[in-house]
């Protein structure tokens, strides 16, 4: 357990066999089981790692129900990233089979399996309800019990709480940094780096998909390098960098070939969509997305979050008869969720078919999400322009405009400077990109670190470098950053929050 939590997977899973051999007790047994899922599991075995779980929770059903249950929740959440309902279906039938108590603390985790056959047969709007509670119980956590914590981290990510998912993920983050807990470092990224980008934080998702996928790639989890690849190529696509996309998104896509995981698969048909949709190639945006719910992504969460993409493409396609069903998807999803950036969202979708102004006051109220709210500002912007009314178009285009620049967002900022001329004002050359915006992903770790007051061989020991590393790095951002010392930096306090503003 040690060699993996150290990010030595190859030791780890020499000295588990070798262990196999000597263990007799049950419990030992099982927690070897784990271990060499875990492993099977990170290097992109996942049946192989599934098979091993049901094994495991077998022989220490009788005389360790507990264990054998956490072993059961691993077993349906890594059925869940398949896509293979039977398989998450023999995991909730044995998972209620087993005599569990209260005290155990696994109800929520059993309901939230039990949830994931729900929606891999009927939708995930069905499945709400029961997963919620695993993602509060795992807030509540403070230390240890990473499998709960990071199922809670994951599920919080499905029921679209993103803050939990983002508070949860922080806590695991700095923990394994702390305790040198290499191995579990890239899942904590994952699950990090996934809530910042949904809310917006997208230099801060940027930094830590980076810095996640660096320790997946130096010890060996292909599934985590591919899910990581994923998010940093939908942020690509955000940015308009078509090349840097396109690259990511491919590499994703060899990592489902190879592991079959459907996340992957769909990061990179919606980062690439999401590219489409932002260059103005409407037509072919929808027909990729339509082309990804034909496979396996039609049963990941993706496929709710990404239909307010199709919906616009259609309709700026001029063809609102395919927007129909995503509608239709996102309406069911959004009337379980009960938050308010769905219901803000689901206004925006209403709108483009049905422009309004009482619909477009809905999509703009606050909801955490800026990068979706700027959409509806553009939105409601533009349509107002068309309705020969500039005055009352130009405030949203304005601050549509400046969002989309905060955020980095190059072609929606293009998009709307050129709608806030068309409605009569002039608009100001693009900012000068901001001080944070020039430092690279690991610099910008590293400077985050250092305001706080850490020496070098302190972020060092954080980020797994060498001391002389984090000198060349912060020798590198000074001069970015406009200072030349550390005393310096600190003065800049909370400015070094790179998603502060939004």
């Amino acid at each position: 357990m040690a060699a993996a939590d150290a990010g030595l997977p190859e030791r780890a899973q020499a000295l588990a066999e070798r262990a196999v051999r000597l263990v007799e007790e049950p419990r030992s047994i099982a927690r070897l089981a784990e271990l060499r899922a875990r492993i099977a599991f990170e290097r992109g075995s996942v049946h192989t790692a599934h098979d091993i779980l049901l094994s495991g929770a077998d022989r220490v059903a009788e005389l360790d129900p507990a264990a054998a249950g956490l072993m059961l929740v691993d077993a349906g959440r890594n059925a869940w990233q398949l896509s293979d309902p039977r398989r998450v279906e023999e995991a909730a039938a044995r998972l209620r089979r087993l005599r569990l108590r209260p005290e155990d603390g696994l109800d929520a985790a059993v309901d939230a399996v039990e949830a994931a056959a729900v929606s891999l047969n009927a939708g995930p709007a069905g499945a709400l309800p029961a997963m919620r509670p695993l993602a509060r119980d795992a807030r509540g956590i403070e230390r240890g019990s990473y499998g709960l914590r990071i199922n809670g981290a994951f599920v919080a990510g499905l029921v679209g709480e993103f803050e939990t998912q983002r508070q949860i993920s922080v806590a695991l983050v700095e923990e394994c940094r702390t305790l040198g807990m290499t191995g579990l470092l890239p899942i904590a990224y994952v699950t990090l780096a996934g809530a910042e980008l949904y809310l917006g934080r997208f230099r801060s998702a940027a930094a830590d998909a980076a810095e996640g996928l660096r320790i997946a790639t130096d010890t060996g989890q292909p599934h985590r390098t591919g899910y990581l690849e994923g998010i940093l190529a939908w942020i690509a696509a955000v940015e308009g960098d078509e090349d840097r996309c396109a690259g990511l998104a491919v590499r994703c896509a060899d990592h489902f070939a190879a592991t079959g995981i459907a996340n992957g698969l769909a990061w990179s048909e919606w980062a690439l969509a999401a590219l489409d949709l932002s260059l103005g190639r409407h037509t072919r945006a929808l027909d990729r997305l339509e082309a990804a719910l034909a496979g396996p992504v039609r049963h990941q969460i993706q496929a709710v979050y990404f239909a307010p993409d199709q919906i616009e493409a259609a309709v700026r396609a001029g063809l609102p008869d395919r927007a129909k069903e995503p509608l239709e998807r996102l309406a069911e999803w959004a009337d379980v969720a009960r938050l308010d950036w769905a219901d803000a969202v689901l206004a925006r979708c209403r709108a483009l078919l049905e422009p309004d102004d009482e619909i477009f006051s809905a999509a703009l109220r606050p909801h955490g999400r800026p990068l979706e709210r700027a959409r509806a500002e553009l939105g409601y912007g533009e349509w107002l322009r068309r309705e020969r009314r500039r005055r009352d178009a130009r405030p949203h285009l304005r601050a549509a405009l400046e969002t989309f620049q905060r955020l980095g967002a190059g072609p929606w900022a293009r998009r709307a400077a050129a709608e806030l001329r068309a409605a009569g004002e002039a608009t100001a050359a693009p900012a000068a990109s901001d001080r944070l915006a020039a430092l690279s992903p690991q610099e910008l770790q590293i400077v985050r670190l250092a305001v706080t007051g850490l020496t070098n061989r302190e972020i060092g020991a954080r980020l797994f470098v060498s001391p002389k590393t984090v000198s060349h790095h912060l020798y590198r951002a000074f001069p970015k950053l406009g200072v030349s010392s550390r005393v310096e930096l600190a003065r800049l306090g909370p400015d070094l929050d790179p998603d502060a503003a939004t």
